[in-house]
């Protein structure tokens, strides 16, 4: 017979090294440590796995975004693994930004024995279901134990937990793991303790929600008796670029007007990606026009979750309030209807459903031309008007918060990532960026809770953890609130190839376009609470991380110092300096524009 394990230590270790196996047998690839000294038995059993790629971060919130920004451009949740008490609780926002997106993300944090437990007990808490609903599955892992049911079970565990980060919907698991001291095992050698023969992990296949063939017949025969139907697609994960050919064939086929944001992976790439498909440039100029947005249509085809556009989603509500618009949702996850609009939603998969669609519609269904047409010719003289703003900005070498998004997109090089901040950045781009771009860009964004928190942290993640050159594009406050996510760029690993974007317009400045800052009686020094204006150089937080750094005031400085930014590899922080109240303006000035540029077409209905 083996010999079992000659102290208690030993035997914890060993059921960490089980537990961190079978995780890797199960697809998990990194592993995000937080110092501590109850996670000893597990941290040591992560390091010591050979398929796992562990990083030490300091800062437990920091490093949940960091975790999470690796699952968002991979696909696969990684482990976060951090001690017990409140060091599990700083994880709280990257947990529910993973909920609210349907990230992947696995939680493992290490808790004291039962006997120490509502006892005051040091750095003990009640850490069972600590995230609540939150988490799509919570396990209590039992105390290490030699009963080969047990490790049975512990490794069946493992790989029922990363299941669940993906399917049925996909988020966050809570894995709490306790551990009793000795924490430290006497042999501390690589090789030991002794593994034995370990369990075998279940692998568990995904499977693909497919559509009832009746619910996609009802949609199809919808499509065919709309005569004004419209096609918007909101925030969608990364790896959805696939999808795009599907929906610009069932645009052709239906007729439908395409209103795709850029977080829908649909929208950016080269020029000659943009087909014969009845795509909508520009959109929220469009649906702020009285005129142009008078016209109602009878259908609207949503695919995934609702738009960021505030005036796309007053436009929808004004009109689905009169009753005959049929509102429909095509969706793998969740309830996507922020409006209380939808009357029919369909969960299934996205490629499956689009396919589905197209092949049942006629060659000539019986929609309106005109109606289409209007769309379209109002996106391209909208598209038109952003230009010459551009240029007339260019023209003057000042730098604007319109130029700022326009030089993001296009200096993303091919294959890369543009990664958004949320606020203002990511109206800014779906306004003033345009729709062309490099080949094989994708959008990496964190639109499901929509903080400002974590940004720079996930976009580190999601870099590093793919190797591609990145683009963040983020506000001064959302830099700030973030400031220790730069830590993470110039660690003992390899260089992480991103470049954060900071648009330093002093403040929280979409808050002087919504009605906050127009309300009577609001002071100066009271819109500050909001407006929050900060005053620092943010590039002095880039020397404390030995971050190199560059501030571009003008459209040349920081077309030049993006080009140098992305030549160097990475990391790379750029402060883009822009007048404070620059957005406000710049966007009134483009409104102006656009219904200059409509004429006829924006009047009447379209």
């Amino acid at each position: 017979m083996r010999k079992g394990p000659s102290t208690w230590a030993d035997r914890q270790l060993r059921w960490a090294r089980d537990l961190m196996a079978a995780l890797a047998d199960s697809g998990v690839a990194h592993v995000v440590i937080s110092p501590g000294s109850r996670s000893t038995p597990f941290a040591l059993a992560a390091v010591r796995e050979p398929r796992l790629t562990c990083h030490s971060v300091i800062d437990e919130r920091s490093a949940a975004f960091f975790a999470l920004g690796q699952g968002k451009a991979t696909g696969q949740p990684s482990l976060l693994l951090c001690t017990s008490g409140s060091a599990g609780a700083n994880y709280f926002p990257a947990v529910v930004e993973a909920s609210a997106s349907h990230g992947p993300l696995l939680v493992l944090t290490a808790d004291r024995p039962v006997e120490l437990v509502a006892c005051a007990a040091n750095q003990t808490i009640d850490q069972l279901k600590l995230f609540g609903d939150h988490a799509r599955a919570f396990f209590d892992l039992a105390l290490a134990d030699d009963v080969p049911a047990a490790r049975r079970g512990l490794a069946r565990t493992a790989a029922q937990a990363v299941f669940r980060t993906t399917w049925p919907e996909p988020g966050p698991v809570h894995l709490n793991a306790r551990a009793r001291k000795p924490l430290e095992p006497e042999a501390l050698g690589a090789d030991s303790p002794d593994t034995g023969s370990r369990p075998r992990t279940p692998r568990p296949a995904r499977p693909v929600a497919a559509p009832r063939v009746e619910d996609v017949d009802a949609l199809a025969t919808a499509l065919v008796r709309t005569r004004r139907g419209l096609l918007i697609a909101g925030p969608a994960p990364m790896g959805e670029p696939n999808l795009r050919p599907l929906v610009s064939a069932l645009g052709r086929a239906a007729g439908m007007p395409l209103l795709c944001e850029a977080t829908s992976q649909l929208r950016l790439g080269p020029a000659d990606r943009y087909d014969d498909a009845p795509w909508v440039a520009v959109i929220e100029p469009l649906v702020r026009h009285a005129a142009f947005a008078k016209g109602a249509p009878d259908l609207i085809l949503q695919v995934g979750r609702p738009p960021t556009s505030g005036g796309l989603l007053r436009y929808l509500s004004r009109h689905a309030e009169r009753g005959d618009v049929r509102h429909w949702v095509i969706a793998e996850h969740g309830w996507n209807d922020a409006e209380n609009t939808a009357t029919d939603l369909l969960t299934a998969n996205l490629g499956v459903v689009l396919k589905e669609l197209t092949y049942r519609l006629p060659s000539r269904p019986s929609v309106d031309p005109e109606w289409t047409r209007r769309w379209v010719e109002g996106g391209r003289l909208a598209a038109a008007a952003v230009d010459d703003a551009l240029a007339a900005v260019a023209a003057g070498g000042a730098l604007s918060e319109g130029a700022v998004a326009r030089l993001a997109v296009e200096s993303v090089p091919e294959g890369g990532i543009l990664a958004l901040g949320n606020s203002l950045v990511v109206r800014q781009i779906d306004t003033w960026g345009g729709a062309a771009g490099a080949a094989g860009v994708e959008v990496w964004h964190q639109r499901g809770a929509s903080g400002i928190d974590g940004l720079v942290s996930g976009a580190a993640g999601a870099a590093g953890a793919t190797g591609r050159p990145t683009l963040l594009v983020l506000g001064d406050v959302s830099l700030l609130h973030d400031v220790g996510g730069l830590a993470l760029l110039t660690g003992a690993g390899p260089a992480i190839p991103l470049v954060v974007l900071a648009v330093d317009n002093d403040g929280g400045r979409i808050f002087e376009q919504l009605p906050v800052a127009a309300a009577d009686g609001v002071s100066g020094s009271e819109l500050d609470l909001w407006l929050t204006p900060h005053g620092r150089d943010l590039t002095v937080a880039a020397d404390l991380y030995g971050v190199p750094h560059r501030t571009a005031g003008s459209v040349a400085e920081l077309e030049g110092a993006l080009r140098d930014a992305f030549a160097s590899g990475g990391p790379f922080l750029v402060v883009a300096k822009v007048p404070p109240h620059g957005a406000a303006e710049e966007n009134r000035d483009l409104r102006r524009r656009v219904a200059e540029a409509l004429g006829e077409t924006g009047r009447g209905s379209p």
